[in-house]
């Protein structure tokens, strides 16, 4: 993927066109579709498609759980395959659906070697507003879908 945002970027692609694609692409593609619903369900995979849609547009109980997994997720998260089983055993012993989502979305997006490829790549003001819309998208997409499912 990096290689391909540096291609854009040197291509003139506008930045929000690219910052929309690196945003969005690391939470969900068709085979973490298949592998989210089997896991966690067709329904948590749909709101994860959703929270990547939602995110590139951009540019326990209550909502103290999102935000907490959102914060978590930034820096702990690993790989999207890996971490599926972890949200799934943590949601059976009482994680809260929206905190999973949020948990998720954010560390796809904001993996350490993805955020150290995109550093690499954009000025500082630039990758701040990444890290916050990343942030953003993953708190809006966990609190939307723990509202939904309520």
């Amino acid at each position: 993927m990096i290689p391909l945002i540096a291609a854009l970027l040197s291509m003139g692609v506008p930045l929000s066109a690219v910052m929309a694609f690196w945003l969005a692409s690391p939470v969900m593609d068709p085979s973490m579709f298949l592998l989210t619903s089997g896991v966690l369900g067709v329904e948590f995979a749909v709101a994860k498609t959703l929270a990547a849609i939602g995110i590139g547009v951009l540019g326990g109980g209550g909502i103290a759980p999102v935000f907490t997994a959102a914060f978590v997720g930034v820096p702990a998260y690993l790989n999207g395959y890996a971490a599926l089983p972890l949200v799934g055993g943590l949601m059976g012993q009482g994680m809260a659906p929206g905190a999973g989502l949020a948990f998720l979305v954010a560390g796809g997006v904001t993996s350490i070697p993805a955020a150290v490829a995109v550093f690499a790549l954009v000025k500082r003001p630039v990758f701040l507003l990444y890290l916050v819309l990343a942030l953003g998208g993953a708190i809006g997409s966990g609190l939307l879908y723990q509202l939904w499912v309520g």
